[in-house]
């Protein structure tokens, strides 16, 4: 194995912002994975407001929304903002 590549499984990539159906499937797994550990107790954004702030600009970091996936099926989120 050269530097910077490993043997996981996961493929992480960063969801395209202004795709609608992948920001909507992206949301859908950090609502259910809040879901999961939270419970009724999540406090998480709605997708208009998610893609509100992804799509905005306004920060001097760009926010970005990332996906991991197995095999194609998605398995972990992260976001930077």
């Amino acid at each position: 194995m050269s530097h910077g590549q490993s043997d996981s499984p996961v493929q992480v990539r960063r969801v395209d912002v202004h795709d609608d159906d992948a920001l909507a499937a992206w949301h859908d797994l950090v609502l259910r994975s809040e879901e999961h550990d939270h419970g009724d107790l999540r406090t998480i954004w709605t997708l208009p407001e998610v893609t509100a702030e992804l799509r905005s600009g306004r920060r001097q970091v760009a926010s970005a929304a990332y996906v991991g996936t197995v095999e194609g099926r998605p398995v972990v989120w992260g976001m930077t903002m």
